[in-house]
């Protein structure tokens, strides 16, 4: 079959696309929880996902600047801040395509920019999305994903690779585990000079590489939180220098302290939802790149 399940698959099913979609999808995840999300903020995160929703389309509201839209088809970038449901309770009911770091701006180019911090209709590059989302409401996920490798074979095939060769590259060195190298020696490391770099991957991903690192980095301390809510263990291996640095990049990126986060995750439903949007499917529980402090 060309629909594999991933592993750590604790708390809901994951599976690969078609291989020919791998080079733009990194996996299918289903989300069916009901979550009441009343202080509850969804941290920033790396990740552009499509959105199929057949349950609650809702909006969120992030903690500062314009409310991100919500769409039965939707297209969310990346996020450099915490964000919260617009209502108090929602029954989340969606398949969350989680998309390669660079695909986004493959598929949408320039447009990359407005899915930062907010989102776009996916109507309007998926003509089929709204026939798609009602053929997969009612449909076991071995089914969903059948669908949805069906739909989105003929989007994706098209798509033209834009990026430069090195930015590739440099991706994957920033993505790489166990690595506490700087940004600066790591931008070396992809051939690339500091100031080309910084051009290439604020054009690709909308972000600078130094803020896509810390929020990388948090993502690394968040899903350690899972298995190991021991805080002076996370300061001193993801890199910070000391627990007031932790404690700050920590509610820069969740809007939380740590220990109010260890309370909420008590509840399933708040594990479930960081499980398997804010952390990646697959990512390694060492640091992400150590970074600086400066917004």
């Amino acid at each position: 079959s060309s629909r594999e399940p991933l592993p750590n698959e604790e708390f809901a099913p994951a599976q690969l696309p078609h291989p020919e979609l791998r080079s733009f999808i990194k996996c299918y995840r289903l989300q069916e929880v009901d979550i009441d999300t009343s202080g509850r903020w969804a941290p920033a995160w790396t990740q552009t996902f499509l959105f199929l929703n057949y349950g609650d389309v809702y909006d969120m509201m992030p903690l500062r600047g314009p409310i991100i839209r919500g769409y039965p088809a939707m297209i969310a970038g990346i996020r450099t801040l915490p964000a919260i449901g617009a209502r108090p309770v929602v029954r989340m009911r969606a398949v969350a395509v989680e998309l390669q770091p660079l695909a986004a701006y493959n598929w949408l180019g320039d447009k990359v920019n407005s899915i930062v911090d907010g989102s776009l209709d996916a109507g309007s590059f998926i003509p089929e999305a709204a026939a798609l989302i009602a053929g997969i409401a009612s449909a076991p996920f071995e089914e969903k994903c059948a669908a949805l490798d069906k739909c989105l074979l003929p989007v994706f095939r098209p798509v033209p690779v834009r990026f430069h060769e090195g930015l590739e590259r440099a991706m994957e060195i920033l993505h790489r585990p166990a690595d506490r190298s700087s940004i600066e020696s790591r931008i070396q490391q992809a051939g690339l000079s500091s100031r080309h770099f910084r051009r290439l991957f604020k054009k690709a991903t909308g972000v600078s590489p130094k803020l896509y690192s810390r929020i990388l980095r948090m993502e690394s301390v968040l899903q350690e939180f899972h298995r190991n809510p021991d805080l002076q263990y996370l300061e001193k291996v993801h890199g910070f220098y000391d627990q007031s640095h932790f404690i700050r990049e920590f509610k820069r990126f969740t809007n939380v302290t740590p220990r109010l986060l260890i309370k909420a995750f008590k509840q399933q439903s708040i594990r479930q939802v960081h499980s398997n949007l804010e952390i990646g499917p697959d990512q390694e529980t060492e640091p992400g790149v150590p970074g600086n402090s400066e917004p």
